[in-house]
């Protein structure tokens, strides 16, 4: 199924007995909510679709692609996987994933090599969002505007982040619409993934 209007606002297909929902959507001038097959291996491509995502998977195993903007994906407990192409234009614009679990891939575009720093970033309990976006920039010292990523907690959520510019010097903070975040909904231990 691919959807040229650039009007369409829902998708709705957990009802459907069987099969699976394969969909790739245009450019859309509003937000969207899309619902997959309850029981089916769902595949979307949503990177053209901007103003936002709300996603709702089920049982099977669920293949998202995403562009920016502000995204809410729940994929259920598949062995999912989750492709972002492009970060949001600002620190408040990111995806949302509120089902992290065992099996899930998270896969982001962009960069031919990237490396991850275990070790949590924390500050003070007076830190501001923007103070841990820095941090994680700062903590990447990437001087070859590859891919380096670092994760924090923040008021009950866990945070993934990519510098994907050259953060050493003055340029070590967070950049909008040039280093990426992913929300992970809930506290989890990043240190430990693969």
């Amino acid at each position: 199924l691919s959807a040229a209007s650039s009007a369409l606002s829902s998708l709705d297909a957990s009802a459907v007995a069987g099969g699976a929902l394969k969909f790739t959507a245009g450019s859309l001038t509003a937000a969207i909510s899309v619902k997959g097959v309850a029981n089916g291996n769902n595949t979307l491509n949503l990177s053209a679709a901007t103003k936002g995502i709300t996603y709702t998977g089920g049982a099977g195993a669920d293949d998202i692609t995403l562009g920016s903007g502000n995204n809410i994906i729940s994929v259920g407990k598949g062995t999912d996987v989750v492709t972002l192409l492009a970060p949001g234009s600002s620190a408040g614009s990111f995806t949302t994933i509120k089902d992290l679990h065992a099996g899930m891939t998270l896969a982001i575009d962009g960069h031919a090599s990237t490396s991850f720093n275990r070790s949590m970033v924390s500050l003070s309990s007076s830190a501001s969002f923007q103070d841990y976006l820095n941090a994680v920039v700062h903590q990447s010292n990437d001087s070859a505007s590859e891919g380096v990523f670092g994760w924090f907690q923040y008021k009950g959520d866990s945070y993934l982040v990519e510098s994907r510019h050259s953060a050493t010097g003055s340029a070590a903070n967070f950049v909008d619409g040039t280093d990426l975040i992913v929300k992970l909904t809930g506290l989890h231990n990043l240190g430990n993934a693969s």
